[in-house]
């Protein structure tokens, strides 16, 4: 039996991963829930970027309808009512998971999706494991 994740890989745009990077955005939103032992995430700023960026530490999910969580957290999301309000459209259900620590990786410094053990980026998120998860913890401590 596999150990359980702890490091998810997301797919973030690249206008929410720098503002996760600035630390004005503390907070990212989800349809589907990390598992609970996720501890770290890395950010892969999807296209026209299209590489890793960042790691953060996970601080907290929380589970609400999309109204309740955009209440608690409109000041630190990072994102408009608009476009919140767009990628919930049907939703009864929304993640918010609290990011802290957050810190960018240069392209010098260079994480790969390969080093991950990605053959490519996630749609969402998938579960880092084995040496990547390793790779990962090292460069966020």
């Amino acid at each position: 039996m596999s150990e359980a994740p702890d490091v998810a890989l997301l797919s973030i745009r690249p206008q929410y991963a720098d503002a996760i990077l600035s630390g004005h955005k503390r907070v990212e939103f989800r349809r589907r829930p990390l598992a609970e032992t996720v501890t770290h995430v890395v950010m892969y700023s999807t296209l026209p970027q299209g590489r890793v960026v960042g790691v953060c530490q996970v601080l907290a999910q929380h589970r609400a309808t999309p109204e309740e969580l955009w209440k608690q957290f409109r000041t630190c999301g990072g994102i408009t009512k608009k476009a919140f309000d767009a990628y919930f459209h049907g939703s009864s259900e929304a993640y918010a998971i609290e990011l802290v620590r957050p810190r960018r990786i240069n392209v010098d410094e260079g994480i790969e999706l390969a080093d991950l053990g990605a053959s490519r980026p996630p749609q969402s998120f998938q579960y880092i494991r084995d040496s990547g998860r390793g790779r990962v913890l090292e460069f966020a401590s």
